[in-house]
């Protein structure tokens, strides 16, 4: 998948002010699309559930990818601590009861409202392909 230079900027800027850089530059670091019921398109981030870094407050979409590369979405959320250990703690808890292997993550929300608006536009957008997405 390839970004636009824009949006690659703006997803490391907004990093990189949250002490994100070493994760952001990490090789593993692999960006998915997911589209809103406005037809937003938000690009994530996407991390191991073990790998993940400590998570501000951002956007996640928990994930299940099997062996053939298909992606299952289990929940589209927001963390609500300020406490970064504390919202990587409680999406990898929740990943866990779910069954999922992957967290993708929206970094560029700068509010807790637009983070809020942007969880109910993925729920939306996604809600009817729940379980049979593809995620490339």
């Amino acid at each position: 998948m390839r970004l636009s230079p824009t949006l690659s900027t703006q997803i490391h800027e907004t990093g990189n002010q949250l002490g994100w850089r070493q994760a952001l530059t990490r090789p593993a670091a692999q960006l998915v699309e997911w589209q809103g019921a406005s037809g937003r398109v938000y690009q994530h981030i996407v991390y191991s559930l073990l790998d993940c870094p400590r998570i501000p407050e951002v956007n996640y979409v928990l994930a299940h990818r099997d062996a053939n590369g298909e992606c299952r979405v289990l929940r589209i959320g927001r963390t609500e601590h300020d406490a970064q250990t504390l919202n990587l703690a409680r999406i990898r808890h929740e990943g866990a009861l779910l069954g999922a292997n992957e967290v993708h993550l929206y970094v560029i929300a700068r509010s807790d409202t637009e983070r809020a608006q942007i969880e109910f536009d993925l729920a939306a957008g996604l809600d009817g392909h729940r379980g049979r997405v593809v995620c490339h």
